[in-house]
């Protein structure tokens, strides 16, 4: 007896194009339209196979049959929810504190202090000398490259902000490949320019609120998306080739989850998002930005997750490039099982640029290049430690005297 094929349906579920940038805006409306008709396609077309149905024998009857009446039951209420709930599409750059429980997120965040997380995090290593040595050497060459910049900059721009981020970043990234986080020695980080999240040449990520009242269809980018394997030395040739080009070639988190290909060692590489803001804004504050890069891992966490496992926890840095802010979200399930996101950010960490400018006092090259070496500190073990280790470090500052909240 031959059996009839699975149905295959297209959900067609594309975003319209923008003329914002180069991140497509959802049209939500017309996103909503395609899905019930889709639906009510596939209605029909699981009616059709009724008379297929009747032509196998009895037992294979009446399990098809019960499972095509549950299956259009449930279609039949879907179909029916998509026309009684609010429908939003959002770029991520245009969420705002009261966007934050549409997807999830509580609205309290939970601040703790630079220098206690730094301590935390480090723990010996921050009284090891060839960490201590290697790590002032970095930071001293990262202060007079960032000296060299300094008065060329027009820090009006994001694009300005960048370049004392990329440097920043760079030392950073010296100095993760002299450090281990695992026995078999130094790990790899990979970086992500503008790694699209979710944006008009895919589906775009929907979330909805606890009941069920409205859906938020996010589209957007992120400025850097940091890969990071910390058991780079123990992997063999093959799969250092295939993490290589997995991290070098991605340009977009898809849908369908499958971004990240099948190799648990590329899969368990750890992610890190930076969202790069300009400075010297009259009318905003670099925390404003908050709540898009917390929908950014968000979407990021459920589209580099691996199949069959829970959303990925992804640290996220906030900088304008003398101000930094680190980041974490942290799920705490709710009384009603739901489950809500809290946001755990420290203090704003603040780099003083008197050390950077043309014959400056000791004093001020010593204060400088000192607020650089705690950043370098942060940004590496913010990319390198394991996300648990992240989170403990976070909840540990809290409860030792975090900032106030907000």
């Amino acid at each position: 007896m031959n059996t009839p094929p699975t149905p295959s349906i297209d959900m067609g579920m594309v975003p319209s194009s923008s003329s914002e940038g180069n991140t497509a805006m959802v049209d939500i409306q017309e996103w909503a339209a395609k899905v019930k008709t889709k639906l009510q396609d596939t209605t029909r077309l699981l009616s059709s196979m009724e008379e297929v149905i009747r032509k196998m024998d009895e037992k294979v009857i009446q399990d098809t049959h019960t499972g095509l009446i549950s299956t259009m039951g449930e279609i039949s209420k879907l179909t029916d929810l998509l026309g009684d709930i609010e429908l939003k599409g959002k770029q991520f750059s245009k969420m705002t504190w009261a966007d934050m429980p549409a997807i999830g997120v509580k609205k309290e965040v939970k601040k703790v202090k630079v220098d206690v997380l730094r301590a935390k995090l480090l723990v010996e290593r921050a009284n090891e000398d060839s960490y201590r040595g290697t790590a002032n050497t970095i930071a001293e060459e990262t202060r007079c490259d960032m000296e060299e910049w300094h008065d060329s900059l027009n820090y009006h721009t994001e694009a300005g902000a960048r370049i004392i981020i990329n440097i920043c970043l760079q030392g950073t990234l010296k100095l993760a490949r002299r450090v281990s986080f695992h026995h078999g020695g130094p790990g790899k980080p990979f970086i992500c320019p503008e790694l699209l999240i979710s944006n008009g040449a895919d589906e775009p990520e929907v979330l909805a609120d606890e009941s069920l009242d409205q859906l938020t269809a996010l589209s957007g980018s992120t400025d850097f998306a940091i890969a990071y394997s910390s058991r780079w030395g123990d992997l063999n040739s093959a799969t250092k080739k295939l993490f290589e080009t997995s991290f070098k070639d991605l340009t977009g988190l898809r849908a369908d989850r499958t971004s990240l290909g099948v190799n648990e060692d590329v899969q368990r590489a750890l992610m890190t998002l930076i969202e790069a803001k300009r400075c010297r804004s009259k009318d905003k504050e670099l925390v404003d930005a908050l709540p898009q890069v917390i929908a950014q891992t968000i979407v990021a966490g459920r589209r580099s997750k691996p199949h069959g496992q829970t959303p990925r926890s992804i640290p996220f840095v906030l900088a304008n490039g003398f101000e930094w802010v680190f980041g974490m979200l942290k799920h705490s399930p709710s009384s009603n099982g739901e489950g809500d996101w809290i946001c755990f950010t420290s203090e704003a960490h603040i780099i003083p640029t008197e050390g950077l400018k043309t014959e400056a006092p000791p004093e001020s090259i010593e204060a400088t290049r000192g607020a650089i070496r705690v950043l370098l500190d942060m940004l590496l073990h913010w990319i390198c430690l394991e996300r648990d280790v992240i989170m403990g470090a976070l909840d540990e500052s809290k409860r030792q005297g975090g900032g106030n909240n907000n």
